[in-house]
């Protein structure tokens, strides 16, 4: 029995040991969401459809450098600066939350914006899987480039 849960333990232990050991990034941190309220300047408008995504990307790499996290207030944008600050308004609820682009996408047709599952769900889009949605770019460090799809 001794025996047993020596061999135990040590199998415990290994397996605690091993696995990916998270590298040191060096990301900035988010800014805060909190100050953007409904009366925030905005820069620039868009219209069309989001869609959101989540458990496949959750923890990999963005194209910001950070890491996903699908209950952030985050989302994809194709051509916006990363690390814009963008108000979303669903046009049928009226709800709208404040996210941050972090990566690239969405890649689907007809598609102008890819939300985290958090800022799906604050926005109703979550359970549709997507909804007709304004962005206001309420901040950027850089210019927006304007494409024409």
């Amino acid at each position: 029995m001794l025996l047993f849960t020596v061999i135990l333990s040590l199998a415990l232990f290994a397996i605690g040991c091993g696995g990916k050991k998270q590298t040191a990034r060096n990301v900035p941190p988010a800014p805060s969401l909190a100050r953007f309220d409904a009366k925030a300047k905005v820069l620039w408008t868009e219209v069309g459809y989001a869609c959101w995504y989540g458990p496949n990307f959750h923890k990999k790499k963005a194209a910001n450098g950070e890491l996903y996290g699908q209950n952030e207030m985050t989302a994809a944008h194709r051509t916006l600066p990363l690390d814009s600050i963008v108000r979303v308004v669903n046009l049928t609820s009226h709800k709208a939350a404040v996210v941050r682009i972090t990566d690239r996408g969405p890649f689907a047709r007809g598609r102008i914006i890819d939300l985290s599952a958090a800022a799906a769900k604050a926005v109703d889009v979550y359970i549709p899987g997507t909804a007709r949605v304004r962005l206001d770019v309420l901040e950027t460090s850089h210019p927006i480039k304007h494409d024409r799809r």
